[in-house]
């Protein structure tokens, strides 16, 4: 379908309504950032310790110097530009939740700008501005981009790449434009950084692209039979290959590029190859259920809001008007068989690892966040086109109905997100909310203190949120005895400098150094209420419902 262009009156209008879904957009992803949700969770913790330890040794937390492919955190290797990025916010506003979480939240504000880019040249301004708002407004969306773990770039590097491409104007719908060799080369070289990220983009991306020239493979030849589209089609493959190709080779020579993936894995190493592609592809059908897509999303309290879907309801209808109509439209329109290609593939990087929640893993299914919305844009417009066409008898009652839902249900989710979603308990120890108070209360005392016992029961990886929320100094970390062991894919440390982490049985015997050393110890324990009988808490730490969640308890022994 060519690009078609909206009246001027429309345009006009376009830079207010897309100014205005941009604040709105902005707001949902930077209001209350550092409490909603409220504290971190241990990826989010890792990713900060990692960046302010880079920012103030030039080495990662188990000391490499300024690492490229891969940083070691919590037993498992993770990509590294996220990391950076967190530095460079530390290096202004300091190592908190804040300067943590702002690298995600700004790409997730300028994905709705881009999303609108690449409606606007796929399906034209209509559908550009009705993908933006969707986006804006969508709970996965806004969700991702609340919290500083890597998935949260995935929307903003799949969307960049294919509005790098369309600026570029390389063959990707039915106009005849002339394309921009610099620009593809330029997206070219965004399309292999972008595999730098989170593990899901780096194989969903490849693979988009390889399928986006095979669904125009006449117009890519095409391209290739005039000195300026051969140019531009070379400089794309070539800034792509210059920066891919370092990631691609050390995954091909380094064992340690997959260690995560190869612990993650679906299927069993014994299994067949037609097992194994059994075994992923069983999985497929349950990213376009309903049950994930709308009524329950992933079951993970900090990948979803509990009691919601990744999008919402009024969002079902409009998906299924755009799926006709794409549908209808792909033989003869390249803009709707890209649609079509990136919402089939999109659930690639769930296929091969495991989940251990039911349903998909709403994280690595982010790529194809910004495909179903525009989807969903698409069916928004043709069903408006098809609605004023029918007159105002039809026309007022339909657009009544579709404010009251979006609004009712936008301040419905919105409401439960800023407010309620932040008091649930499962919440609340998904990101540690008493450990980073009872860290807070601390800090201030630790000097004074010869050791401190923390306890691990209901927490993950306790260590990480103290070094974070202690504000601990990373040159000191580096230097300190470390007591750790790997049990499985992950990292436990029992020990650093005088902390102590009251795993069994190393509990016991660490105490016990301190109680037998002949010489009387200030200690502090962090540890559940009565998990030390007849100690009495210095500081207590409450629940919303004025529960005691977390002591504090100071002790000579």
């Amino acid at each position: 379908m060519s690009e078609k262009r909206a009246p001027s009156r429309s345009l006009r209008s376009t830079p207010l309504i897309l100014i205005l879904i941009l604040i709105v957009a902005a707001l949902l992803r930077l209001v209350d950032l550092d409490g909603t949700p409220p504290g971190l969770q241990q990826d989010e913790a890792a990713n900060a310790w990692n960046a302010w330890c880079l920012l103030n040794t030039g080495k990662d937390q188990v000391g490499v110097d300024f690492p490229i492919y891969y940083i070691r955190a919590l037993g498992e290797n993770r990509t590294t530009p996220h990391i950076y990025a967190i530095a460079a916010a530390q290096a202004v506003g300091g190592m908190n939740v804040w300067t943590t979480r702002l690298p995600i939240a700004i790409p997730g504000v300028l994905t709705v700008l881009l999303l609108y880019y690449v409606g606007r040249r796929l399906f034209g301004v209509h559908v550009g501005l009705a993908a933006s708002a969707m986006l804006a407004l969508n709970p996965w969306a806004v969700q991702s981009a609340r919290q500083a773990v890597q998935v949260g770039w995935v929307p903003f590097i799949v969307t960049g790449v294919l509005a790098a491409m369309l600026w570029a104007r390389l063959p990707l719908t039915d106009s005849d434009e002339r394309p921009r060799p610099v620009l593809a080369g330029l997206g070219g070289v965004l399309a292999g950084a972008g595999c730098y990220g989170y593990f899901a983009v780096r194989l969903f991306l490849p693979i988009f692209l390889f399928g986006l020239v095979l669904i125009n493979v006449r117009r890519w030849l095409h391209l290739l039979k005039t000195k300026r589209g051969a140019l531009a089609a070379a400089a794309f493959v070539v800034g792509f290959a210059v920066v891919f190709g370092p990631l691609g080779w050390r995954h091909v020579t380094d064992p340690e590029m997959s260690k995560r993936g190869q612990s993650l894995w679906v299927w069993s190493e014994s299994d067949s190859a037609i097992t194994k592609i059994g075994k992923a592809l069983e999985r497929y059908p349950e990213h376009f259920s309903p049950a994930f897509l709308f009524l329950k999303g992933d079951p993970a309290p900090n990948h979803s809001i509990p009691g919601w879907g990744q999008f919402h309801w009024y969002a079902l209808p409009l998906m299924i008007v755009g799926l006709c109509v794409i549908v209808r439209r792909a033989r003869r329109s390249a803009a709707s068989r890209l649609l079509l290609l990136w919402m089939i593939l999109y659930p690639i990087g769930d296929l091969i690892p495991r989940n251990v929640d039911i349903g998909p893993h709403a994280p690595r299914s982010l790529p194809g966040l910004c495909a179903l919305i525009l989807l969903g844009s698409v069916g928004a417009v043709a069903g408006g086109s098809w609605i004023l066409r029918r007159g105002r008898s039809v026309l007022i009652p339909a657009a009544c109905a579709l404010v009251i839902a979006v609004v009712a249900m936008n301040a419905w989710v919105w409401y439960d997100y800023f407010g309620e979603y932040r008091r649930l308990p499962v919440v609340r120890r998904v990101f540690h909310v008493d450990l980073q108070k009872a860290c807070e209360w601390v800090r201030p005392r630790a000097g004074r203190y010869d050791a401190v016992f923390c306890t691990t029961s209901e927490m993950n990886q306790p260590y990480i949120m103290m070094l974070v929320h202690l504000r601990y100094d990373p040159g000191e970390w580096l230097a300190v005895d470390k007591e750790v062991v790997t049990a499985g894919r992950f990292d436990i440390y029992f020990r650093f400098g005088k902390f102590h982490f009251l795993y069994r049985p190393y509990s016991a015997a660490a105490i016990k150094r301190f109680t037998d050393n002949g010489r009387r110890d200030h200690v502090a324990f962090i540890v559940r209420p009565g998990q030390l009988p007849g100690v009495k808490p210095s500081f207590i730490i409450r629940g919303p419902d004025g529960k005691e969640t977390l002591w504090v308890c100071e002790a000579e022994i």
